[in-house]
């Protein structure tokens, strides 16, 4: 049986969005662009569902929706009015945001407060790809900044390269799936390295429109790319990882050393937001520490808290005590 791909915007129906069984064909990451920069109704929807369909070298979804925290995010508002208005820039740093469009709706939130001066910094693991494919060929590979290869459309066939094809229920997509990465993709990807200048190049990036036009209008909003397994790159008043700090998309050695990250990213007395939910105004469990010493202190929780709250309360963060 072969399982086709969805590598054109006329695919991308109602029908395909609601039906079960045509919702799950991969899309290809392609249509982000094409999408977004389009007039249609339906067009977060159907961003929402692109990114639901396409996976990091980590083999992580970037799932997303809008309006997806919308009270969780009043009550870290109103917490961080009460903590930082009239004190000089809060510097807010939003990681692992997908597209950043629960980016675009805090800071919007944020605007509105009376008395707060802030900047905001929005990153993501790979909000920057970009295809290669021959002039005139059918097959494009879609690439990260680090040149790992993510995703090969290859009409009828979108493939996800961190996702397997199931030899039993689609033997057809294995089968080419396999000798594609066996043969063209291996090729097409050593010229790209090369840089042949015979290649066709076309950069995608998965930011939310609302997001793009607020990095070039408002001076205190940045989007970058980033790995929350890495040192931070400054100190921050708030740091806010939402849906991303859980199993499942990290092991327990990883999530110690994600939070060490944030530890040592917060200034003394900072705030941490994390926690998780599911599609859009969906009840969070989640939680806000204040950085003290050498731990966190929960200030309030809403649902069961955070998932990783029993790993954010380990005492010894400044020191070793934690192993990472």
């Amino acid at each position: 049986m072969i399982r086709p791909g969805i590598y054109k915007s006329e695919q991308l129906t109602k029908e395909c969005l609601d039906d079960p069984r045509l919702s799950l064909r991969r899309v290809s990451i392609l249509l982000y662009e094409e999408i977004a920069g389009s007039e249609r109704e339906d067009r977060d929807r159907l961003l929402e569902h692109i990114l639901l369909r396409f996976q990091a070298s980590s083999g992580v979804y970037k799932r997303t929706y809008s309006q997806r925290m919308i009270d969780f995010d009043s009550k870290v508002v109103e917490l961080i009015r009460s903590e930082f208005s009239g004190s000089g820039a809060c510097d807010i740093y939003d990681l692992g945001v997908s597209d950043g469009r629960t980016s675009f709706e805090l800071y919007q939130a944020l605007s509105r407060v009376a008395g707060l001066q802030f900047n905001f910094l929005a990153t993501d693991y790979c909000p920057y790809l970009t295809a290669v494919s021959k002039p005139g060929g059918r097959l494009a590979l879609i690439l990260d900044k680090e040149e790992r290869l993510l995703q090969m459309v290859f009409p009828p066939f979108v493939f996800n390269v961190p996702e397997r094809e199931s030899i039993r229920y689609h033997p057809v997509n294995c089968l080419v799936r396999g000798v594609l990465l066996a043969t063209a993709a291996p090729a097409l990807v050593a010229r790209y390295k090369r840089r042949d200048s015979n290649l066709v190049e076309k950069p995608i990036t998965l930011v939310h429109p609302d997001c793009r036009a607020l990095v070039k209008t408002a001076r205190n909003f940045h989007f970058e790319q980033y790995d929350l397994l890495r040192p931070m790159p400054s100190q921050y008043h708030v740091i806010r990882a939402m849906n991303v700090m859980q199993e499942g998309y990290f092991s327990a050695e990883q999530l110690r050393r994600g939070i060490r990250n944030v530890f040592d990213g917060l200034f003394e007395g900072g705030l941490f937001v994390t926690g998780r939910n599911e599609e859009r105004v969906s009840p969070v469990d989640g939680s806000v520490f204040r950085k003290k010493n050498d731990g966190f202190q929960e200030v309030f929780a809403t649902g069961a808290g955070a998932p990783v709250r029993d790993v954010v309360m380990l005492q010894g963060w400044r020191r070793d005590d934690v192993r990472v």
